[in-house]
């Protein structure tokens, strides 16, 4: 028996055992239906409220998910460029000292080469000096 049917049995029990008059009897249990519906009416707005807040948080959950998702867009995006950039000055700083190790090299043989013509030159003035004697 549900609880609707036991709560009529027990006021049609009290109308009987008091004697209490239809009319009376009718608005207590007009009453008592009256107070079901509120309760009622009371669960069905807690439950509706409670619906629309899940449903508020659900927003609320996939804003911050689009948000979380755009940032971190953002930081990859970021990095990426910051990436890019130490890589263009790491190939600009090899650049530069190849372009310094070249000159040194170019320095070096330009350097070996005076040495070599001052090496030679010494030895025509040596022969032309012995050839003097």
């Amino acid at each position: 028996m549900s609880s609707h049917h036991q709560q009529r049995s027990y006021q049609q029990g009290i109308i009987e055992q008091y004697a209490i008059p239809n009319d009376i009897a009718l608005a207590i249990a007009s009453s008592a239906l009256a107070v079901e519906v509120v309760a009622v009416g009371l669960a069905v707005s807690e439950f509706i409220e409670r619906n629309a807040r899940e449903r508020e948080l659900e927003v609320a959950l996939s804003e911050a998910e689009v948000q979380v998702a755009e940032r971190s867009r953002i930081i990859t995006a970021r990095n990426a460029e910051k990436e890019a950039a130490a890589a263009a000055k790491q190939a600009e700083r090899e650049k530069i000292e190849s372009r310094i190790a070249a000159a040194r090299e170019e320095e070096l043989r330009v350097q070996r080469n005076q040495e070599i013509a001052l090496e030679r030159d010494a030895e025509k003035n040596k022969e032309k000096l012995e050839a003097t004697r």
